[in-house]
């Protein structure tokens, strides 16, 4: 485990911190991926060929993240993001 400095150069960041705060960012950037094609389908005309390729644009964006998050397990991104 990493013990705190003396060296006023650099900070000490806890592990359950960076845990914490890298859990927040991920949380909040797939909920963002998730609520903007929602806002744009109600907000903005669309004819139903952008609706069909924002739609995929999001879905296949929000697969890549599933895909980094679970090291790449094809039946965990599958699973993620049909439901």
């Amino acid at each position: 485990m990493k013990k705190p400095t003396k060296d006023s150069r650099f900070t000490f960041i806890s592990p359950a911190a960076e845990r914490g705060v890298g859990r927040f960012l991920l949380v909040s950037g797939i909920m963002l991926i998730l609520m903007t094609p929602v806002f744009l389908l109600l907000l903005l005309p669309m004819s139903h060929l952008m609706m069909a390729i924002t739609t995929a644009t999001f879905i296949f964006l929000f697969a890549l993240i599933m895909c980094v998050v679970t090291e790449g397990k094809v039946y965990e991104v599958f699973v993620g993001t049909a439901t």
